[in-house]
This record gives C-alpha cells, sequence and structure tokens, in this order.
C-alpha cells in the first residue's frame, strides 16, 4: 500500500511455496470518534489484510511464517538501509534509463544538501546546475534554428519560382538542388526539435526527484 511519498510493505521471508498463494484485500475501517460525538468527525484509514492458508497439524508439528514488514517515507535512505533493497518503489512509473537519471539528480541534490544544509536554497541550486548543464544544448538548438530559417528566406524567391513553373517529381528534384546549392539539409528543421527530445528526460527527471 503506497502513495507518492508513503508506502507499507508486507515481504515474505522466504519466498513462498509455488502453490501458496496469499490473497490480499484491501478495506477501509472507521477511525476516531462515533457519530454521536460530534467534536471529531470520524474518517476512513486503508488497511490491508491477506489470509494464510493452514494446514492440519499433528501434535507437536507446528508451522512457522516470517514477514518483513516496511513502514515509512518513500525516501532512498529509508529503502535501502534495511535487510532488503527497497528502491524499486523510487519512480516506478519511469523507463529503467529514466530511472537512472532520477537516481543520479538525486544523488547529486543529497550531495548539495550536505555542503548547503537547507532543502529550499539545495533545489534551487540543483535547478540552476541543470539549466546550465543543458546550455549548451539550448544555444546549439537556437543557433541551428536561426541558421534555417536566415537559409528557408534566402532560399525563398527561388523556392517560389520553383513551385510556380515546376510540377511532381521535377518540382521535388529542383527543390532538393536548391537545397543543395545553399548547403542545407531538408530536414535541418528537426535538428533542434531533436535538441530539445534530449533535454525533455532530464526535465522530467528533474520533476520527479524533486517531487
Amino acid at each position: 500500500m503506497q502513495d507518492r511519498y508513503f508506502a507499507l510493505l508486507i515481504l515474505p521471508g522466504e519466498a513462498p511455496k509455488p502453490d501458496v498463494f496469499l490473497p490480499f484485500t484491501h478495506t477501509f475501517v472507521k477511525s476516531g470518534l462515533s457519530d454521536s460525538e460530534k467534536s471529531v468527525p470520524s474518517c476512513e484509514d486503508p488497511v490491508i489484510s491477506f489470509m494464510i492458508p493452514v494446514t492440519s497439524l499433528a501434535q507437536g508439528e507446528q508451522t512457522r511464517w516470517e514477514f518483513l514488514i516496511f513502514s515509512g517515507p518513500k525516501s532512498h535512505d529509508a529503502l535501502t538501509s534495511g535487510a532488503v533493497n527497497l528502491n524499486s518503489l523510487l519512480f516506478p512509473e519511469l523507463w529503467g534509463w529514466m530511472r537512472w537519471i532520477c537516481f543520479g539528480l538525486l544523488r547529486l541534490l543529497t550531495i548539495i544538501h550536505f555542503v548547503i544544509p537547507d532543502w529550499g536554497s539545495s533545489i534551487i541550486f540543483l535547478a540552476l546546475l541543470v539549466r546550465i548543464g543543458l546550455y549548451p544544448l539550448s544555444k546549439q538548438a537556437m543557433a541551428s534554428q536561426k541558421r534555417f530559417v536566415d537559409a528557408q528566406a534566402l532560399m525563398l524567391p527561388e523556392l517560389k519560382e520553383i513551385k510556380q513553373n515546376y510540377k511532381g517529381g521535377e518540382q521535388s528534384e529542383r527543390i532538393l538542388q536548391l537545397y543543395k546549392k545553399h548547403r542545407v539539409s531538408p530536414f535541418a528543421g528537426l535538428k533542434p526539435l531533436g535538441i530539445v527530445l534530449i533535454q525533455l528526460p532530464i526535465l522530467i527527471a528533474l520533476f520527479q526527484v524533486l517531487g
């Protein structure tokens, strides 16, 4: 049972036998004072329960079940400090390679917080570092976009003339020759988009880490 920040886990100490099934049920129970006591309204608390299969035992026999219970915050330190590494609970909705980016940013944030013992300042500093790290890509994307726009403006008169005077395959061939003449790739307009797509996973990972 988990939400974004906390988790309650019940793990078997040993792997159950293949023919043993522990059916979990999620229910809600009323808590707080009764309805007649209006000073504190009642609310519903979630409860996890499961049924353990019991077999007939002869006199003197016993069955032992062992479980590891984790209840606490979904922080990296809490999830990895126990007998079982539970960091698979962190960023579970992301692809594996994006989880590694998240763990890297989380590690960097931890180092920053060790130097600057204030979470607000640490987060601001991390965001600045990410922005500085992505700046060369952003600058390259803007420069590439500007070159493509300038080249298109230069080719525009010839491009209009080709579209007016030629049709079909000959038109396409002459447009390609025009791009080649000006040393511009027809796909140059997609380059800035590709650079943005490189930055996007890092920004998504930063959002996940800060959450």
